[in-house]
């Protein structure tokens, strides 16, 4: 640079001098052009393959944690954000270390020059170092650095050999080299920092202790020798399949959860567990599974290959046969048994669809006893020698149950003639007699053992003396793994692939911007925009006054005076741009763009709730969001500030030379079919690779949700393969985009390397079309127009790929069916409803399936309940009871009316309607969070009447929870610490809404199969509480236990979402048995 200023000034150089000069411009700006392109497809590769190598570790370690680990940590966080910020923090590792040496060479270069000035550097650089945390600081080194360079010259060391016209502008060129990556280097080093802490979590996760199988497995070799008095029998000869002696289970608490358990179950036969509500019975199963550990005693068992059906239904968002089949070979004979002996045929039959009906994002499609009997037919389908089934019966009418009970446990049932040996828990007390073996499992974790002597004689002598036969359709022994095929499951098409958005994705939408800046004050967006603007001419003013005076008068201090003054200057406009930005515009465009996705979400109708895939909504709350509030602003931001700084950077380097302004045109001309084409293929890679992370993130949800039964069956291999696949699919995209960004850099680097070699041919040949002062404005202009060409154009790509994820998320809000409420309803009085009366006046409802099927939810129901009745509902399991229910919360659309109060509940806002009635379901929602926010998560909207802690500690003491929970922490114990079953979740959901009862003062309460998971003696006990603390409510209870329904007045039969029956008042004296 020097070299070319000095023959510009000299009026001009030699032929070869000129020559030389050219050459050495095209070596520097071409050599740069190709290693940077090398060094970001080197880094690319790198950051693609670390990824694909967490992504598998994450998910390795997952399928090796226990589930207690699995609960407490985010591992779906570290799936997404924290990899994708390691992603980041790896690329900027290697910026870091390279700004260094850059750093150096700069210092170097700049030492040539000014010699002392290294010292004053060092001191420059503590001082940045602490002013770099706030955005408009970032510009003090770049600004302040030249000045006191110059300072430094011009009053210590170059007094008296002041510098010339060249040495003043490549001095100014080093001090840019050397704060350039000095700059980087520090606003790097944030990110560098969040990409380590997410690496840091990562790490944590890896290195958690794995779950450790103390099972011992002899399979055909025989079991351990058992002593029994003075006899020893093996164990594989004498029929069992399972024998534990002295085992206890978690000592280490104040009460062990079972206590020195020795049992042997036979081989072929029933064993049924029962006990109270948190007595263990759970756990009981997970010990023989393998997912809990033992901290003393044996545990042997004759196969590790065993089916596990558990009381919450692990179903995957897939058809309901691919459900049932898993990755076994599909039999269609055992296929077509199972079905039948689940009960399912009939329910196949009303489904538009039949078995390839889609049953969504954990089986929300399909009722509970549904789910619960889909579950069991997996189980069953396995055909493995062992079995555990936990409360599968549990969520069934009495009919369905008892056919279900009949057909595969029965004499004649389906495990009887597999000759499968099966475990149950289970609070069905009429089924005992039909086990061979019972287990009675105490408060304090003790087992008391009662044998059927009768069936177990019949079992042993339908063995061969040797050891069992296998089933003619028994599946094998963990030791010969059974035949796993390929992932069958088909996936429903998410709203994403059929939306008009994604017909329109290579092409921009400039409406777009219109909606971001809507989400913030636009007046305060154009403030910013002309702040922006400001700084970005002030920025570049000392440069421009640096020619001035270079021109005018060398020798003239002032000069350096006004150079120092607008320096200042711009390090005040740049502050306040930034400052506007951050802590205005940002903010509350990310708070009201999250708050509108969230909005959509909450209102979303049941039907697309049911019918959207789990993995795309958390895609969006994880990757979109991320896109729009962290990556999409900063990529604005900077966009805006480098679009004025490459105009501002055009005029200055058009004024260096009379022939550069049409060369100039010409490459804008090229820089804008650049971007054109980029984005059309950027924006189309970037909607790829949302739509192929979405797959992945939702088979590990699944894999998380499931993996009790994975590893009892044995499928971590395939499932591995699996992810394996979609991360395959998933990669291709994330890898092409960085692909295209690599050619974008080489895009813009010849553009600049053009720009440069041009400018200096023109300056060198024709000398007289520019003068020194010039010509060394428009070369360092031309340094700072690759860096913000380069940083406009990569960030206004990044803006666009950013938009991507806005135009999903506007898609979304724009088509997503909400629920409407009624704009000119009156106003709903406070005490609203008074009575609790209800009229259903020819109800009826219909779901619609995802590809428009519908089939009939409730079908012309009229009836009327009086206040302060307490009503029952019954029928088989997918009748429509729970459509009666969610049609009274206005859940789901229906035609005819529904009163409260001789008030329609159209008329009422959904929000008002559903926080007047207090609803108790089958499942509740478990927060994360404290026992306080999880008995009372109403605060906020019930501020003034939330009830104190001594009302929660009451109600949780009434349902028999508190003891527990005191023992576990109180009410400010995390949930997960205190190991509620399923069933002392239902205690924790009852008390939740007798205290939202207490609080809102409701009139209404709705319960759903709320006790299905209780002991007899806790759910009487549950019920009584029921009864006493709703006595003033009107009630609607859907139970399939008479038990259940002792202190209604009437009960009303629902078949096929028809109202079959209404019994007498007398319930006692009319039970017909069939119910």
């Amino acid at each position: 640079m020097q070299r070319v200023i000095y023959a510009v000034g000299n009026a001009g150089a030699s032929d070869g001098v000129t020559d030389g000069l050219i050459a050495a411009s095209i070596f520097i700006f071409g050599g740069l052009m190709l290693s940077r392109s090398i060094f970001e497809r080197l880094e690319y590769q790198a950051i693609t393959c670390v990824r694909g190598t967490l992504v598998m570790a994450l998910y390795a370690k997952v399928q090796k944690l226990g589930m207690d680990e699995l609960e407490e940590t985010a591992s779906i966080t570290l799936m997404t954000t924290d990899i994708t910020g390691m992603q980041d923090g790896l690329a900027y590792l290697h910026s870091t270390w390279s700004s260094i040496i850059e750093l150096g060479l700069g210092i170097y270069a700049l030492y040539t020059f000014v010699e002392k000035r290294v010292d004053e550097l060092a001191t420059s650089l503590k001082e940045r170092n602490c002013r770099v945390m706030n955005y408009g600081v970032y510009g003090f080194g770049a600004a302040m650095t030249p000045v006191a360079v110059l300072a430094g010259a011009r009053f210590w060391t170059r007094v008296s050999n002041p510098m010339t016209i060249s040495e003043t502008f490549a001095a100014y060129a080093a001090v840019f080299i050397a704060a350039l990556p000095l700059n980087n280097l520090f606003v790097l080093l944030p990110f560098f920092a969040d990409g380590y802490s997410c690496l840091v979590r990562v790490q944590k996760f890896l290195l958690l202790p794995e779950m450790r199988d103390q099972r011992d497995c002899q399979g055909s070799r025989g079991m351990a020798v058992e002593k029994s008095d003075d006899t020893t029998v093996s164990a594989q000869t004498s029929g069992h399949d399972i024998e534990m002696n002295n085992v206890t289970v978690g000592s280490k608490a104040s009460c062990p959860i079972l206590q020195d358990i020795s049992l042997r179950i036979l081989k072929g036969s029933l064993t049924m567990v029962h006990g109270p509500v948190g007595s263990g019975k759970s756990y009981f199963l997970k010990v023989l599974l393998g997912e809990l550990g033992i901290d003393s005693g044996t545990i042997q068992v004759a196969s590790k290959h065993i089916a596990y059906a558990s009381q919450s239904p692990w179903i995957q968002n897939t058809t309901v046969k691919d459900n049932v089949v898993g990755l076994h070979p599909f039999v269609e004979s055992v296929y077509n048994e199972v079905i039948f002996a689940c009960a399912l045929d009939e329910d196949l039959a009303e489904l538009p669809e039949g078995d390839q009906t889609m049953t969504g994002s954990n089986g929300c499609n399909l009722s509970g006893g549904q789910k619960q009997r889909l579950g069991l037919a997996r189980t069953l389908f396995a055909r493995t020698p062992i079995i555990l089934l936990d409360d599968v019966l549990s969520a069934l009418d009495a009919k369905t149950a008892s056919l279900v009970f009949l057909r595969v446990f029965g004499p004649g049932g389906l495990l009887r003639r597999w000759n499968c040996t099966a475990i149950m828990t289970t609070n069905y007390f009429e089924y005992l007699n039909e086990a061979d073996i019972v287990l009675e499992i105490s408060g304090q974790g003790h087992v008391r053992t009662t044998k059927n002597h009768h069936r177990a004689d019949r079992i042993r002598s339908a063995m061969p003396s040797s050891s069992r036969e296998p089933a003619q359709t028994e599946a094998p022994t963990a030791e010969t793994p059974r035949e796993i095929v390929s992932f069958p499951f088909k996936r429903g098409k998410t709203e994403s692939e059929t939306n008009e958005l994604d017909r329109k994705r290579s092409h921009g939408d400039l409406k777009l911007y219109g909606y971001f800046f809507n989400s913030t004050n636009v007046w305060l967006f154009v403030l910013w925009l002309s702040a922006a603007s400001v700084a970005a001419v002030m920025e570049r003013m000392p440069q421009i006054f640096l020619r001035i005076w270079m021109k005018t008068d060398l020798d003239n201090d002032w000069y350096f005076a006004g150079f120092a003054a607008l320096s200042i200057v711009e390090i005040l406009v740049t502050c306040a741009s930034g400052s506007l930005y951050l802590k205005q515009v940002l903010p509350r465009s990310s708070a009201e763009l999250h708050w509108r996705l969230l909005q959509t979400v909450m209102r979303s109708t049941l039907s697309f709730i049911s019918h959207t895939d789990a993995g795309s909504l958390l895609n969006r709350f994880s990757q979109d969001i991320s896109l729009i509030t962290q990556r999409m602003p900063l990529a604005l931001m900077t966009t805006a500030s480098m679009f004025f700084n490459v105009l501002v950077d055009i005029g200055i380097i058009s004024s260096g030379a009379k022939y550069t302004p049409p060369v100039m045109v010409f490459l804008l001309g090229i820089l804008y079919a650049i971007q054109h084409y980029y984005l059309r293929t950027s924006r189309q890679l970037r909607y790829l690779e949302l739509e192929t992370t979405a797959p992945m993130i939702t088979h590990f949800t699944e894999t998380i949700s499931g993996i009790s039964h994975i590893r009892g069956l044995g499928w971590q291999r395939a499932f591995n393969a699996e992810l394996a696949l979609r991360l395959n699919n998933a990669q291709r995209p994330f890898y092409y985009l960085y692909c295209v960004q690599q050619w974008l850099t080489l895009a813009l680097d010849f553009t600049t390397f053009v720009c440069a070699v041009t400018l200096i041919s023109v300056a060198t040949v024709f000398p007289e079309s520019t003068s020194d002062s010039a010509i060394g404005l428009a070369l360092l202009n031309l340094i700072s127009f690759s860096t913000a060409a380069s940083w406009f154009l990569r960030s206004w790509v990044a803006l666009e790929i950013s938009l991507g994820g806005l135009a999903r998320i506007k898609a979304f809000c724009k088509h997503t069916p909400v629920e409407e409420d009624p704009e000119d309803a009156e106003p709903v009085p406070e005490d609203w409803p008074a009575s609790g009366r209800i009229d259903y006046e020819r109800v009826s409802a219909n779901y619609t399936g995802p590809h428009g099927e519908v089939w009939q939810a409730l079908d012309d129901a009229s009836f009327s309940i009086d206040d302060g009745q307490k009503i029952g509902i019954s029928g088989r399991t997918g009748g429509g009871k729970t459509s009666m229910l969610l049609s009274l919360l206005h859940m789901m659309e229906y035609r005819g009316k529904i009163s409260i109060d001789g008030r329609d509940i159209k008329t009422v806002p959904r929000r008002i309607l559903r926080s007047r009635i207090t609803t108790l379901t089958q499942d509740g929602v478990e927060l994360k969070g404290t026992i306080r926010a999880n008995a009372f998560p109403y605060s906020i909207a019930a501020a003034a009447v939330a009830p104190a802690d001594e009302d929660i500690v009451a109600a949780l003491d009434r349902v028999g929870l508190w003891a527990h929970l005191q023992r576990h922490g109180g009410l400010d114990a995390d949930i997960t610490d205190a190991r509620l079953s399923h069933g002392q979740r239902q205690l924790l959901f009852l008390a939740r809404a007798v205290l939202h009862h207490q609080a809102l003062r409701t009139r209404i309460v709705l319960v759903d199969e709320a006790t299905s998971a209780l002991d007899p003696q806790a759910e009487a006990d549950a019920q009584a509480l029921m009864a006493e603390a709703f006595a003033d409510c009107t009630m609607l209870t859907i139970s399939h236990r008479r038990e259940g329904l002792d202190f209604v007045e009437r009960v009303l039969e629902v078949d096929a979402g028809q109202l079959v029956e209404l019994r007498p008042e007398n319930l006692t004296e009319t039970w017909s048995g069939d119910f």
